[in-house]
């Protein structure tokens, strides 16, 4: 009866690890907004993506201190946006009222940024100026493989201990 016992700790503590170790890491990036053209010419902003590659419509978090973005959130948006590096990302923002001057969006592949005033809530903006977004180094948290193994190696160990006192 001890050794079920075992095999089925055993079984489940491989299952666990390698479900873990096929999970699909969560990415973020860093992003600088630079060269503009427009009222905000000479103004650099900053910000960060946060997304989950295996789904489609994956942009978890978006922050940014572009002053249009001042307390919005992703729920703000009337479009669901995504990001897929290093084709870019799809971000359109044209918040209330009509004449709003927050209103943006980043397109393509080297991701044009560009705003203006809203001229249609959530579907049209005037186009004010321009600028280019710089993208920084991807991170995530993907285990390594020899991450892994040091955890199944502590597992079997502590695997082992246990048996011994059932015995």
């Amino acid at each position: 009866m001890n050794r079920l016992k075992l095999l089925t700790i055993v079984l489940t503590f491989t299952l666990l690890a390698t479900v873990a170790a096929s999970a699909a890491p969560i990415l973020t990036d860093t992003f600088t907004i630079s060269g503009l053209t427009g009222p905000l010419a000479g103004n650099t902003y900053t910000g960060s993506v946060t997304w989950d590659p295996s789904v489609s419509l994956n942009l978890i978090s978006f922050n940014s201190d572009f002053p249009g973005w001042a307390g919005a959130t992703l729920a703000d948006l009337a479009f669901p946006p995504y990001f897929t590096p290093p084709a870019g990302i799809e971000l359109f923002y044209a918040p209330s009222p009509v004449g709003n001057t927050n209103a943006f969006a980043f397109f393509g592949t080297n991701p044009l940024f560009t705003y203006g005033t809203t001229t249609i809530v959530n579907g049209q903006f005037s186009d004010d100026g321009q600028g280019t977004v710089t993208w920084g180094t991807i991170t995530g948290a993907t285990p390594e493989p020899g991450t892994l193994l040091l955890l199944a190696s502590g597992l079997v160990g502590a695997l082992g201990a246990v048996r011994r006192k059932l015995m």
